[in-house]
């Protein structure tokens, strides 16, 4: 009787087994991951993030612009305005992160 050696399972990536264990590796050690967070969820905080960032990046643009007295006299005209637009208001009102990220992008530019 002949006896053949079972075939091993094709890889799906068509590479040799020590080529995808490299390529996962270097998956992996790109991968950034939060101890405890699935890696679903570190996407969810990480969108979220970009926004708050991009958020203070236009008020701190809208500051620089408009400078302190016409910055503060649109935000009273909103304060004085309807519902939605006290909300806007009191989330467009001068704090020390967008007074602080507004002299930055003054001497930028």
């Amino acid at each position: 009787m002949l006896k053949v050696a079972p075939k091993s399972a094709q890889n799906p990536l068509g590479k040799s087994g020590a080529q995808a264990i490299a390529i996962q590796k270097r998956r992996q050690a790109v991968r950034i991951t939060i101890p405890g967070i699935p890696t679903r969820d570190a996407y969810s905080f990480y969108a979220l993030a970009a926004v708050i960032v991009v958020f203070y990046l236009v008020k701190a643009t809208l500051l620089s612009v408009y400078g302190t007295e016409g910055y503060a006299a649109r935000i009273e005209l909103l304060k004085n305005g309807t519902v939605v637009e006290q909300v806007g208001g009191r989330l467009l009102a001068i704090d020390p992160v967008t007074a602080g990220l507004s002299k930055i992008v003054t001497r930028v530019n």
